[in-house]
């Protein structure tokens, strides 16, 4: 009898305590497999994929990461650079783009994104092009160029800026006026590693120099909307006063009409290329002339070109424009 008992005993361990207890031991010692990191620069993944709106078709897409980058470079810079400029530009725009990210990570509900990490709006983050519309763009050159740009991604898969412990933003442009700009002169935000530097070989790229010439009564009417107290000036000379240069040479401050202006104002308000601007007074109308193209901040791309050209590798040009800055890497960093 006493062995029947025991038996039972045993039995009834087996088949409903001891499982329970298993049970309740995996779940009380349960381990939560990491999540992905949220921050884009500690992912470690040999694939990172990221959400872009894109804001023509008004539709989200998926893809990677490095294949999104490739898409940006499409219509950044002239594929025919030397693939040392080309990868000098890949590399600064997955820094832009990362820094962007971890920008609006910190957003909630982005109007412009829908839900997505980046979007396709050149205003809003920086403009992507396919396949497809590249190889409407490039007709014969498509092959050619398009290979050129795969490489530079290639090569550079993952590379990214860093200073210190924050991403590097990538800012880049078409051409400067010899020097780039100091970031605080521009945007009034100071970064260390955004200082005006030399620019050479731009001075020689094609568009370095434009004129905007502007009739004396449109230039007027222009300014009167901003400067509402204006009284009719007969002297169009009178209407242009002092300037205040940049540390790179470009207009920080003028003075019209009585009132300051941004150079950045005045290159928006009559369509300049640059804010790297002197003025002259012809009979009839008042003539900018222009030097350079773009914001001036980061990245000069006729200058990369002309570093490449003299033999120069990537990531000496980087380091030329963007100052005390570390490249590290996307998928090596903490793997």
């Amino acid at each position: 009898m006493k062995k029947v008992l025991i038996y039972f005993l045993v039995l009834t361990l087996s088949v409903f305590v001891i499982p329970s207890i298993v049970v309740a031991a995996s779940v009380f010692f349960r381990f939560e497999p990491q999540k992905q990191a949220e921050r884009p620069e500690l992912a470690a993944q040999e694939n990172y994929s990221i959400r872009i709106y894109n804001h023509e078709t008004k539709m989200i897409m998926e893809m990677d990461f490095e294949k999104y980058v490739q898409g940006v470079l499409y219509g950044q810079m002239d594929p025919a650079c030397p693939i040392e400029a080309l990868k000098a530009q890949a590399v600064a725009t997955r820094s832009f783009l990362l820094d962007k990210m971890q920008t609006f990570e910190k957003e909630k509900n982005i109007p412009q994104h829908q839900g997505a990490d980046l979007c396709t709006d050149g205003t809003h983050c920086l403009a992507w092009t396919s396949d497809e519309t590249a190889q409407k763009n490039w007709g014969e050159k498509y092959t050619q160029f398009s290979q050129a740009v795969a490489q530079a991604v290639r090569e550079t898969r993952g590379e990214y800026m860093k200073y210190k412990d924050q991403i590097v933003k990538g800012y880049s442009f078409a051409i400067s006026n010899g020097k780039t700009e100091d970031v605080e002169d521009v945007w009034n935000t100071k970064l260390p590693y955004l200082k005006s530097v030399d620019s050479q070989g731009d001075t020689k790229a094609d568009g370095y120099a434009t004129e905007v010439k502007i009739e004396n009564q449109l230039f007027l009417e222009a300014l009167k909307p901003k400067v509402p107290e204006m009284k009719n000036y007969y002297d169009i000379k009178a209407v242009v006063g002092k300037m205040v240069m940049t540390k790179g040479g470009s207009v920080k401050n003028i003075k019209l009409a009585g009132r300051d202006f941004k150079g950045s104002e005045v290159q928006a308000m009559f369509g300049l290329r640059s804010s790297s601007f002197t003025i002259r007074f012809e009979e009839n109308c008042i003539v900018f002339e222009v030097k350079g193209y773009g914001h001036g901040v980061g990245l000069s791309q006729a200058g990369a070109k002309y570093m490449a050209e003299q033999g120069i590798g990537y990531q000496d040009i980087l380091r030329h424009y963007y100052q005390g800055v570390d490249l590290v890497n996307l998928y090596k960093n903490n793997a």
